[in-house]
């Protein structure tokens, strides 16, 4: 993500998550978000991250408490995915205020 974007606050929420398009879809954790983004990070029981997902693709992410959100992948790290959310300045306002009430209602996650 661009430097630009990490402006917005980030919450470290870590809860399941499912990153899906119609090629694939792979089950892992939100290790941080914001109104803009997510980092998302996959795991293997024999420490292998393996998965298709490209830069570029369009992704849809279900996130129990947050819903469905449609996303682009803009890069992968080493052991995931981080994405930006396709979604408009009315939603991502929205969106961030139901992350403030996930965090405040979970409180911080130790790192």
């Amino acid at each position: 993500m661009t430097e630009d974007r990490r402006a917005a606050r980030r919450f470290d929420i870590s809860e399941l998550i499912f990153v899906s398009n119609d090629r694939e879809t792979r089950a892992g954790l939100l290790r941080d978000v914001s109104r803009r983004g997510a980092q998302v990070e996959f795991s293997d029981p024999l420490g292998r991250v393996q998965h298709g997902f490209a830069a570029g693709d369009a992704v849809d992410l279900m996130i129990d408490e947050l819903g469905e959100i449609p996303a682009t992948i803009q890069r992968l790290t080493e052991k995931g995915v981080a994405v930006e959310f396709r979604i408009d300045d009315q939603e991502q306002e929205m969106l961030r205020a139901e992350i403030q009430s996930v965090f405040d209602a979970s409180g911080p996650v130790a790192s």
